[in-house]
């Protein structure tokens, strides 16, 4: 850490130095008859100048300030930056949830149909099942992925949730005011009690059979949910 405020400060101090060539030469070329004027903006300038080094140094012995170099935002040019005191205090790159998921499960989740949220998280293992079917004269032997049937944890479902409502809300936006009671019942339902993983995964596929809508609560399911969690 005391090396990266030491070449920061290094960094601010030749800029300035640039700086303040670039001044005086500037008020050298105009005014040169008037000295009184020319020592005034001199010395208006230096202390500008002194005023922003101190700052910057106040802010580079911050641990927990992040200092973004000029080389990183210049390969940068269209991130958005946060502005803490004058300055940048970190990039952020806006990587959106869900950018990583394939183009078909984006597809299947715009046209309303149930997906398996385990799709949606990061799964290393990928297992296959190896098995015989009946062919036109012999058996065949036939290898497919196998579906995981993984259940999720609530941490995990909030997770594959957050990229589901960030994909769907791309194309229908109007559904962020209404999806997010979706989520309110089940995060009751894992505090108080009840089988919030059967209560999601039937209303979701309710909603891919038009039976039922973003920001309702179906009564039968969720009545059957609170009675599985005590049960």
């Amino acid at each position: 850490m005391e090396e990266l405020t030491n070449r920061v400060t290094e960094r601010v101090a030749s800029r300035m130095e640039r700086r303040m060539e670039e001044i005086f030469d500037k008020i050298a070329s105009k005014n040169n008859g008037n000295s009184d004027v020319q020592a005034a903006e001199v010395q208006s300038h230096v202390d500008n100048l002194n005023r922003n080094i101190q700052g910057n140094g106040e802010q580079n012995n911050d641990s927990n300030n992040e200092v973004v170099s000029p080389e990183v935002l210049a390969v940068q040019p269209n991130v958005d930056k946060q502005i803490v005191g004058g300055q940048s205090a970190f990039v952020s790159c806006s990587l959106k949830p869900g950018g990583n998921i394939a183009v078909k499960i984006k597809q299947q989740i715009w046209a309303g149909q149930y997906i398996n949220f385990n799709s949606l998280l990061e799964n290393d293992e990928t297992k296959y099942r190896l098995q015989l079917v009946h062919g036109a004269d012999n058996p065949e032997l036939s290898i497919t992925e196998e579906q995981n049937k993984k259940t999720l944890t609530l941490n995990q479902w909030l997770s594959a949730w957050n990229k589901f409502t960030s994909i769907i809300c791309t194309k229908t936006p109007e559904l962020g005011s209404v999806i997010p009671h979706h989520m309110e019942l089940i995060m009751e339902m894992s505090r108080e009690g009840g089988n919030w993983q059967f209560y999601d995964i039937e209303f979701r596929k309710l909603i891919e059979r038009g039976e039922a809508q973003w920001g309702s609560t179906h009564l039968e399911l969720y009545l059957r949910a609170k009675l599985q969690g005590k049960l």
